[in-house]
């Protein structure tokens, strides 16, 4: 109001407030031009930094975007990893409730569901109840992993597949993942399980889908449901099953004489020698006969570089042979090929890594005497290529063989006690496949035999920094080729032995691991490796199922499983004899386990030829073979009677 006065007064009036009360532009100062100008400069100012401050925020966001790609991908797979809740009401026995919620995981929901497509629990009396057996559940979620549905890891292992009343073992690329996944829907009671025997008495467990979880079933997002639907179904829109159809092994009768080395043969039947495989798995549907191979039983292959070794307290302290080393071509791998059809993540990783599998076989001092004989251990040049091949025609003046033989070089022996050596492996591979397979082998006269590697390089990782989803692949490499390479060297007693105890089964036989390094990444106490989740999971793809773990100091832990043991830390080597030891044992362990099978597969047949001299009036016929069950029985007690001998002098020299 002050202000309006002074304009208003004729006196106040002066030619500058007029021009400002009009509006009009006045005639500017020099120092209105200095604070004009000044405002001016500070207003550009601030606009170039808040230009700059945004491309700068725009440089970061491209930035992040090319490091974890693009934007939208990233916000599907979020969308993918959100868990799935399942809410319900618990009942309590004093009659109150409460709502819980839980949240599963993806894997957990498509496990489930894929489950209750095979195996759901009976909702009523008329319903028949189904159940899905463990193995094809394992071949199903390994085909849901190479299909992209379900985000698991997987590696191979040694898994008893039985058929018509025999069990045989096969490598299966098993997902210790999903294993783990079913386990953690059990516990919630979501998933029932069943636990039967064979025919041979081989423990199986089956499964289904509780009502607990067809109730959790209901509140599943149905684009995750057909995502499984997908790869279950085949194109006429039927549910796939699982079929197993066995390898057939050649047996050659007894009046027809063996093929003779380097005798000519056709093509096909060569082709027929290579196709003498352990069996495949198929996905069929019944209904039209489509049918669709699984590669679950094909064994992957990485390139790796290995230099032999074994533990100095097997060695003969007075006369040794330095082993060879191969550390000079561990670059080799880094430029070899990998099979591999799964992305691998990697939990944990060794540093200097020995790998050590053991085995029992039956052996005695003659076995070794006549061993050390044929290895040539006490010749000029000793060792030399091997095989197993029969030369049925001696005077002729040359034979031909397959590729594929070993090499072996003799370290050092004692002639009626043990023997070491080693062993280069020149099976043909795949192509692009680089394999330098190098192991010295011990055996001993009380049964022990350890095949035993020291890791150069898998793949472009080097020894300082090995993956162990890399190390279950090459472990599988040591278990098949020893197999091969010891059938080469037994003599034809022990393998009639082991032919025997597993059933005709004998190249494919379980055999221990025990993993020795001098550093594991992350390093942490015993009891966080047995933590449910990837680092567990991780170390069961080369230990089986853990049993117990422990701390060696402050600065070494040990693991144990049902099919392996590592030994981490920096002083690991102090207790290498004990090591040594326990490997012995539990190669013994394993082979008694065998063996106390294969008196119950006894005992049954002995039932069986009971039943048949009972009751021999009523069907004549039976009298042929009763003679041949009888002649089978005794011959095969003879032998379970000779292998206790050889058991139970191993056990007590010890």
């Amino acid at each position: 109001m002050s202000e309006e006065k002074e304009l208003t007064d004729p006196s106040a009036v002066t030619p500058s407030t007029l021009n400002q009360a009009k509006g009009d532009k006045a005639t500017p100062t020099p120092d209105d031009e200095a604070t004009s100008k000044q405002n001016l400069n500070q207003e550009q100012a601030a606009n170039v930094g808040e230009e700059g401050e945004k491309k700068q925020e725009e440089q970061k966001e491209k930035a992040e975007e090319e490091e974890n790609g693009d934007g939208d991908d990233d916000d599907d797979d979020d969308d993918d990893d959100e868990p799935v809740k399942y809410r319900y009401t618990l009942k309590h026995e004093d009659g109150s409730s409460e709502i819980i919620e839980e949240e599963w995981s993806p894997e957990h929901a498509k496990i489930l569901h894929l489950m209750s497509l095979y195996a759901k629990c009976a909702l009523s009396a008329d319903e028949n109840e189904s159940w899905i057996r463990s193995i094809p559940l394992l071949v199903l979620m390994y085909e849901g992993i190479v299909a992209g549905v379900i985000d698991f890891d997987y590696a191979p292992a040694s898994m008893l597949i039985t058929q018509h009343g025999k069990s045989k073992r096969v490598w299966l690329n098993i997902t210790q993942e999903g294993k783990a996944a079913v386990d953690d829907l059990r516990e919630k009671e979501l998933v029932n399980g069943l636990k039967l025997s064979t025919e041979d008495f081989q423990p199986v467990t089956a499964y289904q889908v509780s009502k607990k979880g067809i109730d959790f079933l209901k509140q599943v997002p149905a684009e995750m449901k057909k995502e499984v639907n997908d790869y279950l179904y085949s194109p006429s829109g039927n549910l796939l099953k699982i079929k197993f159809i066995a390898g057939v092994k050649k047996v050659i009768p007894v009046d027809q004489e063996e093929k003779a080395v380097g005798e000519a043969g056709s093509d096909d039947e060569d082709e027929d020698e290579d196709e003498d495989d352990n069996g495949m798995f198929y996905l069929i549907d019944a209904l039209t006969g489509y049918e669709r191979e699984s590669s679950c039983t094909d064994a992957e292959d990485v390139s790796y570089v290995s230099s032999p070794f074994l533990p100095s307290c097997v060695r003969n302290p007075r006369d040794q042979r330095q082993f060879t080393s191969n550390a000079h071509r561990a670059h080799e791998s880094a430029v070899g090929d990998t099979n591999v059809r799964d992305e691998l993540d990697e939990a944990i990783t060794l540093n200097y890594v020995l790998c050590f599998v053991g085995e029992w076989i039956p052996f005695g001092a003659n076995q070794i005497v006549a061993l050390n004989e044929r290895l040539g251990a006490m010749d000029r040049c000793q060792g030399g290529l091997f095989t197993s091949a029969v030369d049925k025609k001696p005077t002729d003046t040359n034979f031909e063989v397959p590729p594929g033989l070993t090499q072996v070089t003799i370290l050092d022996y004692d002639f009626v006690r043990f023997i070491n050596f080693e062993a280069e492996i020149n099976y043909p591979e795949d192509e692009g496949i680089v394999q330098i397979e190098n192991f010295g082998i011990h055996l001993n006269v009380d049964g022990t035999v350890i095949y035993g590697i020291k890791v150069e390089a898998i793949m472009e990782r080097t020894e300082e920094s090995i993956s162990v989803d890399m190390l279950s692949r090459l472990l599988v490499d040591v278990h098949q080729d020893s197999s091969q390479i010891m059938n080469d060297l037994l003599s034809a007693y022990q393998k009639s032995l082991l032919d025997m105890v597993f059933m005709g089964d004998m190249d494919q036989r379980g055999k221990y691991n025990m993993i020795v390094s001098e550093g594991i990444e992350p390093f942490c106490p015993a009891a966080e490796y047995m933590d449910r989740q990837d680092k567990e999971n991780e170390l069961k793809q080369v230990l089986g199922d853990l049993h117990k773990v422990m701390d060696l100091g402050e600065e070494g832990i040990l693991i144990v499983g049902r099919d392996g043991m590592l030994v981490a830390g920096a002083n690991v080597n102090d207790a290498e004899e004990l090591l040594v030891c326990y490997l012995s044992l539990l190669c013994r362990e394993m082979f008694i386990r065998n063996f106390f099978t294969r008196t119950f597969i006894m005992d049954n047949l002995l039932k069986l030829v009971r039943v048949l001299i009972l009751g021999y009036t009523e069907d004549p016929n039976n009298i042929p073979k009763l003679r041949l069950l009888l002649n089978d029985a005794s011959k095969d007690i003879i032998l379970l009677q000779e292998v206790l001998g050889y058991l139970t002098e191993s056990l007590t020299g010890m």
